[in-house]
């Protein structure tokens, strides 16, 4: 079997600065109030949210172990990987309304992910009879 190791380690790069992004954005959203506003990517949060905070922890905690995965060539991330953009895409098809840009940027790096870890999936070789 070959496997094209640049191109997971890409997408392993990617899920990483996602990861980051996620992280910023979970601390953002369990840390802002009323009386103390916080920003991210130009969005001022103005209350909690609890429940979307504690998604934005789970989902960067999943793409830390699959991005770690995908860079340790491990064979179960680049199901784990299919699985945690595909939630990401459908995720960011939901934002398209409330912050278009964001959503279509998340869009594209979850897609990038996706073909990244396909181009560089291991290649059976074809079974001589």
């Amino acid at each position: 079997m070959r496997e094209d190791a640049g191109t997971w380690t890409v997408a392993g790069v990617i899920l990483i600065v996602k990861a980051v992004l996620g992280g910023w954005a979970a601390v953002v959203v369990l840390a802002a109030s009323r009386q103390h506003h916080r920003s991210f990517l130009n969005a001022t949060i103005t209350r909690r949210h609890g429940g979307l905070g504690l998604v934005l922890v789970v989902m960067t905690a999943a793409t830390i172990v699959v991005a770690v995965g995908l860079l340790r060539r491990l064979s179960w991330a680049r199901v784990a990987a299919y699985i945690l953009e595909g939630v990401a895409i459908v995720t960011a098809v939901s934002r398209l309304g409330s912050s278009p840009g964001l959503a279509v940027l998340s869009m594209a790096l979850s897609v990038a992910v996706i073909a990244l870890v396909a181009v560089g999936a291991p290649r059976r070789l074809p079974v001589s009879g």
